[in-house]
């Protein structure tokens, strides 16, 4: 299993909070809603899971380039 940069978790992590209309950090003023610890966990998970995909989509592609 690859290993995936805990940076880039939190990043997609933000990036997909932003998308559902929902803000990660109560220091930013704005008039979406801040998310609890226990959203915070989700969307690290289902960041976490997508890089994973990402990444193992990627090595499958390299494979099957170097047959």
């Amino acid at each position: 299993m690859a290993k995936i940069d805990d940076a880039a978790i939190l990043e997609r992590a933000k990036k997909l909070c932003a998308q559902n209309g929902t803000t990660w950090d109560w220091t930013v003023r704005s008039n979406k809603p801040i998310i609890d610890q226990v959203d915070r966990r989700k969307y690290l998970s289902l960041a976490r899971e997508q890089l994973l995909e990402e990444n193992e989509g990627q090595r499958g592609e390299q494979h099957s380039a170097a047959l």
